[in-house]
């Protein structure tokens, strides 16, 4: 029988791929693993909340039982520091926490402003003000809820109103009509007439307007 020296070789070459190959496999699955078991985290990206009825509440815990740790405004701008999918990871002004990822948007809150407004212009011009009283002017701050953070001024007494401005928290306002959920103020600072919802109104008055 013939010998064929070169077969022994060929072998151990034969064998050193496959085990090559399955060292790449495994070191392929292992980091998939890892990648999956891992919260995705992302690079500071700026999101804006959108939640067009209500605030959004900002948790210790990606979960609904959790402490309500602060109320967020609809358009606050937001820093997204993970992400797993359903919950973010966000930091809003001073606060850091979590909130639904479907509350999160992209779009700027200007742009989601004009829209809304122009969907529901015939009803914010049917809006009842018989609720309003007159007041006599005077000076009070907002309190946004959370430190660092701002309140929207609307033209109309609704959250589908388009935003005028944006008053920070501590900002001085001149209170002029008052209702059962909404408040007609104007900015001190800049002189912007409209509208402010009553929990971010500190009802006390610092001191009266002057004649």
């Amino acid at each position: 029988m013939c010998y064929n020296k070169t077969q022994p070789v060929r072998v151990k070459i034969q064998n050193r791929f496959q085990e090559e190959k399955m060292k790449r496999n495994m070191t392929a699955a292992i980091l998939l693993l890892l990648a999956l078991a891992v919260p995705a985290a992302v690079g500071a990206e700026t999101r804006y909340v959108d939640t067009a009825a209500r605030d959004a509440s900002l948790r210790s815990e990606p979960n609904t039982e959790a402490e309500e740790t602060a109320s967020i405004p609809d358009g606050t701008a937001v820093e997204v520091l993970e992400n797993n999918g359903i919950w973010a990871k966000v930091q809003a002004g001073s606060e850091t926490g979590w909130i639904r990822t479907r509350y999160l948007s992209d779009k700027e809150p200007e742009e989601a402003a004009e829209t809304a407004a122009e969907q529901d212009e015939e009803s914010l011009l049917d809006l009842d003000y018989s609720s309003f009283v007159l007041a006599d002017p005077y000076y009070t701050h907002v309190q946004a809820g959370y430190t660092g953070g701002f309140v929207n001024l609307r033209w109309a007494p609704s959250k589908v109103a388009a935003v005028q401005h944006r008053i920070n928290d501590g900002g001085e306002i001149v209170v002029l009509a008052e209702g059962d959920e909404w408040d007609q103020v104007m900015d001190d600072e800049t002189g912007y007439v409209g509208f402010l919802q009553k929990q971010f109104v500190v009802p006390q008055a610092s001191e009266a307007v002057a004649p």
